[in-house]
C-alpha cells in the first residue's frame, strides 16, 4: 500500500512538472547491477526499479549539499568497521592527550628548575658583592694603617 501511494505520487509530480524543472527536482533512473545508474544528473530526488517481471520501486531523496542519497522508507544501518575505526581513533587521541600532558608537565618543570637555578645564581652574586663592600671598609682601614706608620717612621 505505501509503495503504491509513493509510486502514485511520484507519477504525478511527473506529469504536472516541465521538462527542466523535472531534471532538478525527480526523474526516473535505470537501476543496473547493484546502484543505480546517475548518467551525470544529480536531482533532489529519483525513482529507480528493480526486478524484471514486477519491478519494485525505490525512491531517492538527495542529502543537500552533497551528492549522497537515502532511500525512502529505508531502515537506517550501522556500520560495524567505521565504529570501530571512530573507536580506535578517539582511543589514539586520548593517549596522544596524554603524552603530550606529560611532555608539558616535564617541560613545565624545566623551566621552573631553569628559574630556580637563575634565582639562586643572583642571590649568590647579591651575597659575593655584599661580601666584596663588607671588606672594602677592612682594606681602607689597612691602606690608613699603612699610611699612618710610614708617616711616623720618616
Amino acid at each position: 500500500m505505501k509503495r503504491i501511494t509513493i509510486l502514485l505520487m511520484m507519477v504525478m509530480l511527473i506529469l504536472t512538472l516541465t521538462k527542466e524543472s523535472k531534471a532538478q527536482i525527480i526523474e526516473i533512473k535505470p537501476w543496473h547491477g547493484y546502484y543505480p545508474e546517475m548518467e551525470g544528473t544529480y536531482p533532489l530526488t529519483f525513482i529507480a526499479f528493480t526486478g524484471w517481471l514486477i519491478p519494485i520501486p525505490h525512491v531517492f531523496v538527495r542529502t543537500w549539499p552533497t551528492h549522497y542519497y537515502v532511500e525512502v522508507g529505508a531502515l537506517p544501518v550501522t556500520d560495524a568497521g567505521e565504529i570501530t575505526g571512530e573507536l580506535k581513533t578517539g582511543l589514539l587521541r586520548l593517549v596522544a592527550k596524554a603524552i603530550e600532558r606529560s611532555q608539558m608537565k616535564g617541560r613545565q618543570e624545566e623551566t621552573e628548575g631553569i628559574k630556580v637555578n637563575t634565582d639562586f645564581t643572583h642571590q649568590i652574586s647579591d651575597k659575593l658583592f655584599d661580601a666584596r663592600s663588607d671588606e672594602l671598609s677592612d682594606i681602607y682601614q689597612l691602606a690608613a694603617q699603612f699610611i699612618k706608620t710610614l708617616s711616623k717612621s720618616e
